[in-house]
């Protein structure tokens, strides 16, 4: 639960890389500038905040989406249930079908809050209230003065949900770019902040949501096969 800033005068790749893969919240070079310390300091202390509010929604949020929460007695909907459970074993991704309004995003959190990574962050992103370009850095961060506008460097929604999960919604509305993008990190569990010229690593599972009939758009060239079967590992269909 100790933050750990790490600070040394070695300031060489090899060292900042491995400081950081091992848990470093931030790498602070010798001969230090305090005003850089207090911008870490500060930054370190908000990301605790984050973690503490964070920790306090899962525990509400796993009483709130437990399986018999869900509410149906429909054949269905128990056929349903099963694949929850199902998918709650595994870290496999999961395709959830259905048309607006049938509780998509409910049966994705109730997949994340019953699987053994329930403490992990759940994190959500409807990907047409954003623009493509925007939702590319809203998911994967970007690096201080990528483009117009970044100050500074921001931490992305994958970044964000470690372990967890990561819930994008309408994900058959998403542009041809943006699929390339995330197939990547689908194949390789890797992606590139905005402006970055290094890789970051995702554990993250991606579960994805649509109102929109995939086979159609991937016959059309709309949407791209092959992550269209990535993400459709399991699939379920909500009534």
């Amino acid at each position: 639960s100790v933050d750990v800033i790490m600070m040394s005068a070695f300031d060489d790749m090899p060292t900042i890389v491995s400081a950081m893969r091992e848990g470093a919240v931030d790498f602070l070079a010798k001969p230090l500038d305090l005003h850089d310390v207090r911008r870490v300091l500060s930054r370190a202390f908000d990301d605790r905040r984050v973690r503490e509010r964070a920790r306090r929604q899962t525990e509400g949020e796993a009483a709130t989406y437990r399986i018999d929460q869900l509410v149906g007695r429909d054949p269905r909907m128990l056929e349903t249930y099963k694949l929850v459970g199902q998918a709650a074993a595994a870290r496999t991704n999961v395709l959830i079908r259905g048309e607006t309004g049938t509780g998509k995003e409910l049966i994705a959190r109730a997949i994340h809050y019953n699987s053994a990574d329930a403490a992990e962050p759940f994190v959500a992103l409807n990907c047409t209230s954003l623009p493509s370009t925007l939702l590319e850095s809203e998911l994967f961060g970007h690096v201080k003065g990528a483009f117009t506008g970044a100050h500074a460097a921001r931490r992305g929604r994958f970044e964000l949900a470690g372990r967890g999960t990561i819930f994008l919604d309408e994900i058959g509305d998403t542009s041809a770019e943006f699929q390339t993008k995330l197939l990547r990190v689908l194949q390789e569990r890797e992606y590139y902040p905005v402006g970055a010229d290094r890789p970051e690593r995702t554990e993250a599972r991606v579960i994805a949501a649509t109102h929109r009939p995939l086979e159609s758009l991937v016959e059309r060239g709309e949407f791209r096969a092959d992550l269209y079967y990535r993400l459709r590992v399991v699939e379920i269909a909500v009534p």
